[in-house]
């Protein structure tokens, strides 16, 4: 019977913490499990990647010039990933620079659970290309201020109805269940 593993992911620096709690099988590649970290988080796969795990590097490698580190797409995760608490990064967007912290909370026998799957998080995922954590700190300022000169555009990019303390495990839960 395969095995599930169950993950804690935080985006470094962010207070209060934006992180998530999820489940995936343990056959399944780091390319993935980026695809679900996506989904979870929150953000939309229009940037490059690169998981460090145990001192290697795992990206898609560049189709002119190959790549620093293994592919993702050829490395599943039971064959790294071996106990409780290991620890790895995940980076996504190099310019805006999202650092995550990726942690293996337990691994189990699947016993039919539906996975992937969001058990838990906790605030809103930052909007593409808005900075890093430093510009979307500056976002939620100024979207407190109605008299900013740039509260109007950054309303319109953050979505009128924006909550940064909204997070929505059923709404994930359904993106997951269209990745098939």
């Amino acid at each position: 019977m395969p095995n599930v593993m169950h993950f804690r992911i935080e985006l470094d620096g962010s207070r209060p913490a934006i992180w998530r709690r999820f489940v995936v099988g343990d056959s399944i590649t780091f390319h993935a499990l980026h695809k679900i970290i996506q989904v979870v988080m929150g953000w939309e796969d229009s940037h490059l990647y690169e998981f460090s795990v145990q001192g290697m590097a795992l990206q898609i490698p560049d189709p002119d010039e190959g790549g620093p580190g293994k592919d993702p797409r050829r490395v599943r995760l039971s064959d790294v990933l071996k106990r409780k608490g290991q620890q790895f990064s995940y980076l996504y967007d190099f310019g805006d620079g999202w650092e995550h912290t990726v942690v293996l909370e337990a691994v189990s026998e699947s016993g039919g659970q539906k996975v992937p799957r969001c058990v838990g998080g906790s605030m809103a995922c930052p909007p593409e290309d808005c900075g890093g954590l430093g510009g979307y700190d500056e976002m939620l300022d100024i979207r407190k201020n109605k008299k900013h000169p740039e509260y109007q555009e950054t309303v319109e990019w953050l979505g009128e109805g924006f909550d940064p303390e909204r997070f929505n495990a059923d709404a994930v839960n359904k993106r997951l269940a269209r990745l098939g």
